[in-house]
């Protein structure tokens, strides 16, 4: 339902546009459930879970501090554990490279 009222607000009920819109929409979807595959297969822990385009992992302050090295990412919450959550974010401009160099680094770093 979402979604839906989202395509339509954009694009209205019809014509090329909604065609367009659902393509946007369909291309980040995509793109998210890499992100997700991504961050699982690395072994990392999801603070919560987000069907959005954000997606929010725990991370040890160590390898917080060696991804920044190689990745943008927002620091969400410091946990005072020694673990940071961090957000990490797809967007309509991001690439399969930009997917693939996130992958290489957690593999690097975790």
């Amino acid at each position: 339902m979402t979604s839906g009222l989202f395509i339509r607000t954009i694009a209205g009920d019809r014509g090329p546009g909604r065609i367009l819109s659902q393509q946007l929409l369909l291309n980040l979807l995509r793109k998210l459930c890499e992100l997700r595959r991504i961050l699982r297969e690395a072994g990392c822990t999801f603070f919560r879970e987000s069907p959005t385009n954000q997606q929010f992992v725990v991370l040890d302050n160590a390898q917080v501090e060696a991804l920044a090295e190689r990745v943008r990412f927002s620091t969400w919450e410091k946990l005072g554990d020694g673990r940071t959550v961090i957000r990490l974010v797809t967007s309509w401009s991001t690439t399969p490279d930009d997917l693939a160099a996130l992958k290489a680094a957690l593999h690097e770093v975790m």
